[in-house]
């Protein structure tokens, strides 16, 4: 066969496994990054963003920030009228109504998330052939868990979710200051923290900094005097890929924990505990599941299988109705009820009580019966955690607790007599009464990361700081760390994003199905809002057609 023949046949069979190469070689890119923000309402956001814009810069990144309270502002559908501006009385209430009513009347409880994704597109496209740095958008601030979805779906691993905590303490008082026109500021700062951290009227479409918060990527402290800068650079450290970044023994104690809620069956949430003995090991974890003769708590492999799913029924909530129905019961027993419900009996009653009337809410709605956790038959993680240590000899005394939810009253009192010395948590619990039963011996608001060790007597119920376990196996995998016999040097400068997939065209495309949705849904509402007066005139604001974003003409 002719030499050349044979060469161009080996030349045209390398093409597609040179294309197969460049699917699967890292390529890395210095594309846009975006950071979400949650935080509860009061929270000094203002050093916050700016060390997060001083640390960027490092890495050659500039910010443009977007807030998305101030994104209604442009709509051409405004049936909440015109909004006041930062130090006006009802600055706070206006604002929260008119993005709840936004996200109601679009059906979405990712309204305000996708405002924002239009906003960074059109900012984008105006970045077009411009050589200048990359950019970091900085969305300020995110109050519903369908808004971090929406933007994990559209920019993927370039999206990055930052809680931020502050003390209920320094949050009411930086309110009250603000609201110090008010009869009563001290109740009307309790009033809007109360609503923005689950508004319970509207479960749906209201804020829920509760549900939103747990989800982030990292955990920062946001209280005033507190240094955040180390912890914004360790964070940016794991995105831009430093090779020698580690964790600390919270972060690794958390992902210890999270690591066992994924062990639970249980109906409800699960939730992981891990214990680290004063002197680092061993590391003991537990969940929420049924114990198992012998002891322990069941495992997939074990046969026979009597964790709740397998029985087909969850005994708390069964239990709970049983109680209820009991007490409705007793109740027309003794004549304390209507003539029109003395003749239903116990199920009828319980069914009657927990039908919604008229309001839209039923007797039993956020009813403390309703939330009792005593008939539970799985140990909780907490619970599982002491056992175990007791079960393998290991010390509980002085030791530090990782769980992945706020504990309830019934482990806070194990956790006080087990002698563990802090408890470190990330999701909020409201069923649990440990502030009230037990004040005396838990602090469940210590200093968001004191600079002086305060010793008050009590066990500190700690809100965790740190990069978050979801975030864990991405941010401290390592690197090159070396090439040759030479240590490989991080330079901020020359970093890229540590991530993978991003594809320009893809994201392109999910930004403008998501603009493209939430404009014709504030196109459709301004249509059936009734016509506004002219505010000047020479001009007024009309919906425009291909947006429904405001246009002056």
């Amino acid at each position: 066969m002719d030499r050349g023949l044979q060469s161009s046949k080996a030349r045209a069979s390398d093409v597609p496994r040179e294309a197969l190469d460049q699917l699967i070689a890292e390529q890395p890119q210095r594309h846009p990054l975006v950071f979400g923000f949650v935080g509860a309402i009061g929270t000094p956001w203002d050093r916050v963003l700016h060390e997060f814009d001083e640390v960027l810069q490092l890495y050659n990144y500039s910010t443009h920030k977007v807030h998305l309270s101030r994104l209604v502002d442009q709509l051409g559908y405004q049936p909440w009228g015109d909004l006041p501006e930062q130090g006006s009385p009802d600055y706070h209430v206006k604002r929260m109504d008119a993005c709840d009513q936004l996200r109601a009347d679009t059906r979405s409880g990712s309204a305000m998330s996708a405002l924002a994704i239009g906003e960074i597109a059109a900012h984008r496209e105006g970045q077009e052939g411009t050589t200048g740095q990359s950019v970091a958008y900085m969305l300020r601030s995110l109050k519903h868990a369908h808004e971090v979805s929406l933007l994990r779906h559209v920019y993927g691993s370039a999206f990055y979710l930052v809680g931020v905590a502050c003390s209920s303490e320094e949050r009411r008082h930086i309110l009250a200051e603000l609201l110090s026109h008010s009869d009563e500021p001290v109740a009307e700062a309790e009033g809007l923290i109360a609503r923005d951290q689950r508004d319970a009227h509207n479960p749906k479409f209201g804020q829920n900094v509760r549900d939103t918060f747990c989800l982030a990527d990292v955990f920062i402290p946001g209280a005033t005097g507190t240094t955040i800068r180390e912890d914004v650079g360790r964070f940016l450290q794991s995105i831009f890929g430093a090779p020698f970044l580690t964790p600390t023994q919270h972060e690794e104690g958390m992902k210890f924990a999270q690591v066992a809620a994924l062990r639970s069956s249980a109906f409800g949430r699960q939730v992981g505990a891990a214990l680290i003995p004063v002197n680092g090991t061993p590391v003991v974890a537990g969940t929420n599941e049924v114990p198992t003769p012998g002891g322990g708590q069941y495992w997939v492999t074990d046969e026979p299988d009597y964790r709740d799913f397998r029985l087909g029924s969850d005994p708390n909530k069964i239990y709970i109705r049983r109680v209820v129905q009991d007490l409705l019961e007793r109740l027309k027993l003794h004549g304390w009820m209507s003539d029109e419900l003395a003749d239903l009996n116990g199920p009828e009653l319980f069914k009657r009580a927990s039908t919604s009337d008229d309001s839209g809410s039923s007797v039993l709605e956020e009813a403390r019966v309703a939330d009792l956790i005593e008939f539970t038959r799985c140990l909780h993680a907490e619970q599982a955690v002491i056992v175990n240590a007791a079960r393998s000899g290991v010390c509980t005394q002085g030791g530090s607790l990782y769980t992945t939810t706020f504990p309830c009253h019934e482990c806070a009192k194990m956790i006080v007599g087990a002698g563990v010395a802090e408890v470190h948590y990330i999701e909020p619990y409201p069923k649990s009464l440990v502030s009230e039963l037990f004040r005396h011996v838990i602090d469940v608001a210590p200093p968001i990361r004191s600079q002086m060790n305060v010793d008050s007597g009590r066990v500190p119920f700690h809100q965790f700081l740190g990069i978050s376990p979801q975030w864990y196996m991405q941010a401290f995998r390592a690197g090159q760390r070396r090439i040759d016999d030479r240590m490989v040097e991080f330079r901020t400068q020359d970093a890229f994003p540590n991530t993978s997939g991003w594809s320009e065209r893809g994201v392109r495309e999910r930004e403008s199905y998501a603009d493209a949705a939430i404009s014709r849904a504030i196109e459709e509402l301004a249509r059936s809002q009734p016509a506004k007066a002219d505010v000047s005139q020479d001009t007024e604001t009309v919906a425009d057609e291909d947006t429904g974003r405001s246009q002056a003409v």
